[in-house]
């Protein structure tokens, strides 16, 4: 695995794993006063809505996350920024390819969901 993918799958596991399923438990235990709007909206659905809800914040996560990777590899255009940017982690650059290398993460985590949904 190559630093770019290695980088992908951090982001991926940071964001999308880890802060989702956070976000998660805190809509579960009461523990989103600053949000408790949202919390009350959560708490009034059935499971398979509420299962609906966290993949809406997964997805819009991901969008998010794949749209400042793709403006730093050049294939997002940034108002007047379209790529040029280089990203380098001790002097080795991590920028080509790390939205596509995200986006596989996230399809191999969806594929390997969906193996085990199925059995």
């Amino acid at each position: 695995m190559n630093i770019s993918e290695k980088v992908a799958t951090e982001i991926y596991n940071e964001i999308i794993i880890d802060l989702i399923t956070d976000y998660k438990q805190r809509l579960e235990n009461k523990d989103f006063i600053e949000y408790e709007f949202i919390q009350k909206f959560y708490k009034g659905l059935n499971e398979d809505k509420k299962e609906e809800f966290v993949l809406f914040l997964d997805s819009f996560a991901m969008d998010i996350v794949s749209i400042v990777l793709g403006g730093f590899d050049g294939s997002t255009k940034l108002g007047s920024f379209f790529g040029g940017f280089t990203i380098k982690h001790e002097g080795e650059e991590i920028t080509p390819y790390l939205q596509d290398n995200f986006l596989g993460v996230y399809e191999d985590d969806f594929d390997k969901k969906t193996r085990q949904d199925t059995k």
